[in-house]
């Protein structure tokens, strides 16, 4: 494998090149956002709140996090990065002490939701936006508002984690104690231009080619259900189940005796299910072909461990299911999917998608369109919120924005560790799965995890 050339500070003197994984983001020639790509988060502060501590602590999450500061702009080979001074940003207050107590979070949730609706411009900035909503002398509900183009999952959990401390700092409580910054996302923009070129971008190319082929960069993972109900418009819905702490523990000594990740034992029954739901329709072996849609994230470079920005990509996860094999077997597969997928993510989906399947390029964000193939998403995520800090004199914990989201894709199925539990999100789309498909699928699912211990010498055709 070829040496990395460094990853070191881009030149401030001019606008740097966009990282490649921006591209399917934006609409440079309009410069506005597109549906689903506000980022709300929110957050419940009860006791002594200091506003103008809180206010000093905004301004300064943006100049420690360089991404909150970026613009951008419409460019021959794609749109630049420019850095702004952050001036523009400021903490939005909103009251609504004067509604009867028992529909003030309501009433300040929705003025959050009504926030997040306002579109941001690429181009101008900013990006980012904080609001604050009093609902009395001792509760408050904050609102960060950022474009999804610069912010993925772990950055979410950065930034919060990032303007807590600073306000516990700014208001009289401990020292912040964050990590000192010594690169940013634009910096890893220009080393990945860089980077990704030649015998380098080859080689990970080569790899996709290989992996995907036979299949696309977005793929169709063939399950329907032929009892949706017709001419039902585009919508969102979700189910959930809980998988209880003690299969949880018993899932998560299966994986350490494998020497494998809890990852790899979520996916390997999801697949499990799906071939099963799939040979009904097609039969066995022509059902044993699964790819699975995922999330890697690409932090690769400890530098970059604490920093705000879109490192995250897109791949395909696909497993061979033919042979009938073992439950045991089945993992040792899907952990040689997922570990090549990990030593092969340093290239973009998109990049991915125009090499394999050209004519998918950037469909993932043509919302609600019909070229758009029925791909599941799997994705799991731990519970951040519940390690919140807790600043002086406040009580902090999480909140969700109610923002209307429109569907990407067709199926997403989120595993969340929850205090030793995992939830099961399901989302699908309701103009092509009903609800009682969909909580079928997933009472499968959580059942097979139930059991999947006990059954690793089991055939897969023993679970249909």
């Amino acid at each position: 494998m070829p040496i990395r050339p460094p990853l070191t500070r881009a030149d401030r003197n001019g606008p740097t090149p966009a990282s490649f994984t921006q591209e399917e983001r934006i609409l440079c020639s309009r410069g506005i956002q597109v549906p689903n790509t506000t980022v709300a988060m929110g957050l419940h502060l009860v006791g002594q709140l200091d506003v103008e501590a809180l206010e000093r602590s905004v301004h300064q999450l943006v100049e420690r996090q360089e991404s909150l500061r970026l613009t951008f702009q419409e460019h021959p080979t794609g749109c630049l990065l420019t850095v702004t001074d952050g001036q523009a940003v400021t903490l939005r207050r909103h009251s609504v002490e004067n509604e009867a107590p028992e529909h003030r979070m309501t009433r300040a949730l929705g003025v959050l939701a009504q926030a997040a609706e306002i579109p941001f411009d690429l181009a101008r900035g900013p990006l980012f936006r904080a609001e604050l909503v009093r609902l009395s002398d001792t509760e408050h509900v904050l609102g960060l508002m950022v474009d999804k183009i610069l912010v993925d999952r772990n950055s979410c959990v950065i930034l919060q984690r990032d303007l807590l401390a600073l306000y516990d700092e700014a208001a009289g409580g401990a020292d912040a104690g964050l990590p000192e910054l010594s690169l940013q996302f634009a910096d890893y923009a220009a080393w990945e231009r860089d980077y990704l070129r030649g015998a380098t971008l080859d080689r990970l190319t080569t790899y996709w080619r290989t992996a995907l082929a036979g299949v696309d960069a977005i793929p169709d993972v063939g399950l329907t259900d032929p009892g949706a109900p017709s001419g039902q418009p585009l919508g969102l819905a979700m189910c959930t189940r809980t998988v209880p702490v003690e299969v949880c523990r018993e899932l998560e000594a299966l994986a350490r005796a494998e020497g494998t990740s809890m990852f790899v034992v979520l996916a390997s029954a999801l697949k499990a299910v799906i071939h099963a739901r799939r040979s009904e329709a097609m039969g066995t072996e022509a059902a044993a072909d699964v790819p699975v849609f995922g999330s890697i994230a690409n932090r690769s470079h400890h530098t970059m461990n604490d920093v705000v920005g879109y490192f995250a990509t897109y791949t395909v996860f696909r497993t061979d299911l033919s042979g009938d094999p073992t439950l045991a077997a089945l993992m040792e597969r899907e952990s040689r999917t997922i570990f090549g997928a990990l030593c092969h993510q340093e290239i973009p989906h998109t990049l991915i998608a125009r090499a394999v399947s050209a004519g998918q390029y950037g469909i993932l964000h043509r919302f609600g369109q019909a070229d758009v193939p029925h791909f599941l998403h799997f994705d799991m995520d731990d519970d951040w919120s519940s390690g919140f800090r807790q600043p002086a004199k406040l009580r902090v914990k999480a909140v969700r924005v109610p923002v209307a989201e429109v569907p990407r894709g067709w199926l997403r199925l989120i595993a969340r560790n929850k205090a030793g539990a995992l939830v099961l999100q399901f989302r699908f789309r309701t103009d092509h799965y009903s609800t009682g498909w969909a909580d079928a699928f997933l009472t499968d699912y959580a059942d097979l995890l139930r059991i999947w211990p006990q059954r690793l010498d089991s055939r897969l055709s023993s679970l249909r």
